[in-house]
């Protein structure tokens, strides 16, 4: 299946309100579950973000005058420090606009992330209980590893997302 025309961008915080209204459509797929609030959001940003990279996603909408990006979903990577002879890098936080889910717009986007940060091992932690998200990962090329220190959790890996 060809990719879906996608752009990826790092987040700002003129995103902020479309990142909450998809955090809170997609807030069962999180660790915390609640709805967050606008404050909630802002102390989160301040914090989380120093060491989160976060990258939103525009799907690409083509028509015979223009080209106009549509923010559709967003995720976050963030290099971890293990002393290895691999860059490993976590990738987490996906969101994605329920309009464009199982199209392969975050499929590809992991993908495109991969590939611009230099082909690096990717991990995800998922909740044991989020059966889709581990659907999607273990799809895009991740398997599992145990994770003894986590019962609620599980690591999947990847080396090359397919």
């Amino acid at each position: 299946m060809p990719y879906a025309p996608i752009l990826i961008r790092h987040l700002t915080e003129f995103q902020l309100p479309r990142l909450l209204e998809l955090r809170n459509l997609c807030r069962e797929a999180f660790f915390d579950s609640r709805l967050l609030t606008e404050e909630d959001q802002r102390l989160w940003w301040k914090q989380y973000t120093r060491s989160h990279p976060l990258y939103q996603v525009h799907s690409i909408h083509y028509s015979p005058n223009t080209c106009s990006p549509r923010l559709i979903g967003f995720l976050s990577a963030r290099w971890l420090n293990i002393p290895c002879d691999f860059r490993v890098w976590e990738v987490g936080n996906l969101m994605m606009d329920p309009d464009f889910r199982g199209r392969g717009f975050m499929n590809h986007a992991l993908h495109l992330l991969w590939k611009d940060l230099g082909k690096p091992i990717f991990i995800a932690h998922v909740q044991s209980s989020n059966t889709s998200s581990l659907r999607f990962f273990e799809k895009a090329g991740f398997w599992t590893v145990p994770t003894p220190e986590r019962k609620d959790s599980k690591c999947l890996t990847v080396a090359s997302p397919s």
